[in-house]
């Protein structure tokens, strides 16, 4: 099942309307606050859903701080690998 974001304010929830054509897009930005809700069921973000989104090991630990905080403040473990590949590729001939 693919998963957006969605960032609203208190003010602006609305009865959720199903939308067919967003489930095969990417998840937008995961931030450190607000709410988040899933296209597919109009639900809240589960803390495991943004460990999903954010390719966090599903056993990882994040020390008793939010994990909504931690994923929205980080880089995308999966992200920083390619980009580290890639520096070591070009900068240094390896890989």
């Amino acid at each position: 099942m693919e998963m957006q974001l969605v960032t609203m304010k208190l003010s602006e929830i609305r009865p959720y309307e199903r939308n067919p054509r967003r489930n095969d897009r990417v998840a937008s930005t995961a931030v450190s606050s607000g709410s988040h809700f899933r296209m597919c069921d109009g639900l809240l973000l589960s803390d495991r859903d943004y460990i999903n989104i954010q390719t966090f090991p599903q056993d990882y630990d994040f020390m008793g701080e939010s994990v909504q905080y931690v994923c929205g403040m980080s880089v995308p473990p999966v992200m920083m690998a390619h980009i580290a590949g890639e520096i070591e590729r070009q900068w240094f001939g390896r890989g």
